[in-house]
């Protein structure tokens, strides 16, 4: 199986909206020869995380996603850590241990539970 590239994703997906590259451009805030070198893997470092945020809107696609192609870890997530790094790194090395199934399982009972205490 080949290893898709943030480029290569993000310029297959704009096609499959029907924008064209100058565009998403400028709805993105980059000039269109950035774009394209990005699409074409001319650079390899992957934009800013604004700038991969709004192509998540902008695509109607999940920005985690975006931000792993791009070999990204979310700004966010070390401050998330930080707050509770005992009990964060306990869950993460228990995370790290189970499957992706059992992973999706977990984060839904989360969901459903956090979904609960707002109702």
């Amino acid at each position: 199986m080949t290893k898709k590239h943030f480029g290569e994703v993000l310029r297959q997906m704009r096609e499959e909206k029907g924008v064209s590259l100058r565009k998403f451009a400028v709805k993105l805030g980059i000039t269109p020869t950035y774009l394209s070198k990005i699409e074409r893997l001319e650079i390899t470092k992957a934009p800013s995380e604004d700038v991969i945020r709004l192509a998540a809107s902008e695509l109607e696609t999940d920005f985690d996603d975006l931000m792993i192609l791009a070999g990204r870890i979310p700004s966010e997530l070390p401050d998330i850590i930080s707050q509770r790094p005992k009990e964060m790194a306990a869950l993460l090395r228990t995370a790290n241990n189970m499957s992706v199934s059992d992973l999706k399982k977990l984060m839904e009972s989360l969901q459903r539970d956090e979904n609960n205490k707002e109702s």
